[in-house]
């Protein structure tokens, strides 16, 4: 019997539901928060920097959301 981490399929469900569990925290931690934990000794340098990389990518996503919904929000009124 060959060990595996599972069928393809599985992964990648595994895979998004880790990604939106990421996502749903760092919308509910503010960076102020993050840092204190960092001061306290809750986490260390690196999750600081992961935490933050995350939610600035989030924040750019975000972004970029709100500015297609404009564009295309624009592109319906013209036409």
């Amino acid at each position: 019997m060959v060990d595996t981490l599972g069928e393809k399929q599985e992964i990648e469900q595994a895979r998004k539901i880790m990604q939106n569990s990421l996502n749903m925290a760092t919308d509910k931690i503010s960076l102020d928060e993050i840092k204190q934990a960092k001061e306290q000794g809750l986490i260390n340098q690196g999750e600081l920097i992961e935490f933050v990389k995350n939610k600035r990518q989030q924040e750019m996503k975000s972004s970029r959301e709100k500015s297609q919904k404009t564009t295309d929000s624009h592109s319906q009124k013209q036409s």
